[in-house]
């Protein structure tokens, strides 16, 4: 009996098989998605309130050969911080924020949101906000925690040189 011809159809069965896993990933983020947060806490007399309220667009979306996904597209919103002392004299900033970013979802359902733009600023606030940390879940969503750190500013009276608050992120599919 010639076994050649069923030792390639075995064969050609296991490629298709696993060529079908590799680009077919579990879990798709949307293409346009909602990024919100918040931080709130003390540090020493200054209580600090931090939100994030904005928006995703993620058009481009690749799987690479160890299953990773890979989605490119922009960000932008607003994140305010605002401190305040006992009396409640302080400072809010929010400034508006866009730019370019990159999502990883790996096979482990972590996320990680790079917005290169805010990298080595020297300006605390901002290389905090360079890569959030998360994971995906079942519905598609992604949670994750963040650091609101100072602007790193003293001038004109204007002060905000202290309290890291922790706080929590989502990333949702816009409804």
């Amino acid at each position: 009996m010639n076994t050649k011809p069923l030792i390639l159809i075995g064969l050609l069965l296991v490629f298709v098989s696993c060529h079908d896993e590799e680009e077919t990933p579990s879990r798709k983020l949307a293409e346009m998605m909602k990024f919100t947060g918040e931080a709130h806490g003390i540090d020493g007399e200054f209580t600090i309130d931090c939100v994030c309220d904005l928006n995703a667009e993620l058009p481009e979306f690749d799987v690479e050969s160890d299953g990773k996904q890979v989605y490119t597209g922009t960000l932008g919103g607003e994140i305010g911080r605002a401190v305040t002392d006992s009396d409640g004299a302080g400072i809010a900033l929010e400034p508006f924020l866009f730019g370019d970013i990159e999502v990883h979802v790996k096979s482990n359902d972590s996320v990680y949101l790079y917005w290169p733009g805010n990298l080595n600023t020297e300006i605390d606030f901002y290389d905090e906000i360079a890569l959030f940390k998360g994971v995906i879940n079942s519905d598609g969503d992604v949670m994750g925690t963040w650091w609101c750190a100072p602007f790193e500013l003293d001038e004109g009276g204007y002060v905000d040189l202290q309290g890291r608050i922790e706080g929590t992120w989502e990333l949702k599919e816009v409804d």
